[in-house]
This record gives C-alpha cells, structure tokens and sequence, in this order.
C-alpha cells in the first residue's frame, strides 16, 4: 500500500518547486542520457588540425636539428645573429621551420587558454581554434607592415635584418621548450592550469630575451633613444594589440 505521508511530501516539495519557478533536474539528452561538456580534444576540426601539425613537425625536424645550435648561439651574441643571418641555407631553413610552426603555436596556444579572450571563450568549440589563428595572423601582418614601412636608419642590412628577423630565432626556441614543457607535464598528470602556467612564462621570458636582443642589435648604430622608440614601435605596439583585443572584446 503507498505511503500517504511520503506521497503528500513528495506533492508538496513539487508544488513548492513550481511555484518558486524553479525544479532542480539532471542534465540529459534527447535519449535521456547526461550531458556532457564538449571537451577541446572531441572537437573533429581540432583533431585534423593535430594530425597536420604533428606531420608538419615530423617534416621540418631535419632543418630544425641543423640550424637550433645557431640559433642558441644567436640569443647570447650579436655577432653570432648577424653571421646567421649571413648564411641563405641558415635563412631558408630557419624562415621554413618557422612558418611550420605557427600551426602548431596557434593549438598550443587553444589547448590550455592560454590566450582565451571573451570573443574566443564564448565562440563554439569548432571555431575557437580559428579565431586564435586569425588573431596571430593579424599580429604578423601588422608587425610586417611597420618593419616594412618603418626601416631601421643607419645600420647595415645584415644587422637591422638580424634586428628584425631574430623573431624567428626566438619563436622556435619558445616553441621547442612550449611543446617539451606541454609533453613533459602531461606525462606527470599535470593538470591544464599548471601547463597553462608554464607555458605563459616561458613566453613573457622569451619575448624579454627577444627585446634585449634586438634592442642590443640597434644599439650597435643607433642612440639609446632610437634604439628606444624603434622596439616600442616594431615590437612593443604589435605584441600589445592582441592583449588590448583580450581586454576589450
């Protein structure tokens, strides 16, 4: 026989519920199931975008193994980025492996958030990939473009080219410590926080390391203000719209 007091309860706590307009139920599916978050790794197109990434690394490793002690050299003498610069086997693979690797920088960069703006984190899943590309696009062309427009006066083509150009040097040395530190960690259990972390610092670091380069670079022809205003205007300003886009959108 059903339990009157229990049914009356059970009445009761519906009635209350609907009238206060809310009914606290699971989370399920056409098919009654729970549902779950689309994780990062469920979505296809970042899975295909894995695959040619990995294949892309798998290519440039014989170019990227020849030319990584020069460009380690090229982070702590100036003579050494301008000899790099020297050499057009040095250019064509370095400018290669690079390129190649800006696919990989824009996953690493969606993988953990690290750079997640509002107009990315409330994007569905399948296009926030996307947006992070076009937004490191963006910064590229703009920061071509003031190099293109804005050269540096008084200085040899190979020294305001090493100026210039040791972007690159740097960009692959991030990215061979951000994948290691990425594989590293996750071999650990580290969670996406902590990869998160570390990969943010590594970038901070290696972007200093870049401006003091570029910036002993200028000084080898240029004033300190010169020198000054030249990487407030050809690095400083490019690195600092995608953070103002983060902050505004």
């Amino acid at each position: 026989m059903p339990n009157a007091v229990t049914d009356t309860l059970s009445t009761l706590q519906a009635g209350q519920a609907f009238i206060s307009g809310s009914l606290d139920l699971p989370t399920v599916g056409a098919e009654g199931r729970d549902v779950a978050p689309l994780l990062w790794n469920d979505v296809t197109v970042n899975g295909i975008l894995v695959t040619i990434s990995a294949v892309l690394l798998l290519l440039m490793m014989r170019q990227l193994v020849s030319i990584f002690p020069e460009l380690l050299r090229g982070v702590f003498s100036n003579r050494a980025a301008v000899t790099f610069e020297n050499s057009m086997r040095n250019l064509r693979d370095r400018n290669t492996v690079a390129w190649m690797m800006v696919l990989p920088f824009c996953l690493l960069l969606s993988r953990y958030s690290v750079y997640a703006p509002a107009y990315i984190s409330h994007a569905g899943r399948s296009v926030q990939v996307l947006l992070v590309i076009c937004t490191v696009a963006g910064y590229a062309a703009i920061r071509a473009a003031l190099c293109s427009l804005i050269p540096i006066k008084g200085q040899a083509r190979s020294v305001s080219g090493a100026a210039n150009r040791s972007l690159y040097n740097f960009f692959i040395l991030f990215m061979v410590t951000g994948l290691a530190e990425a594989a590293i960690l996750y071999i650990f259990g580290a969670n996406d926080l902590t990869v998160r972390k570390f990969i943010i610092a590594t970038m901070i670091l290696t972007f200093f390391l870049f401006c003091w380069r570029k910036t002993s670079l200028l000084l080898e022809n240029c004033s300190h203000l010169a020198a000054f205003l030249y990487l407030c205007t050809l690095e400083l300003f490019p690195a600092a719209l995608p953070v103002v886009a983060a902050l505004v959108f």
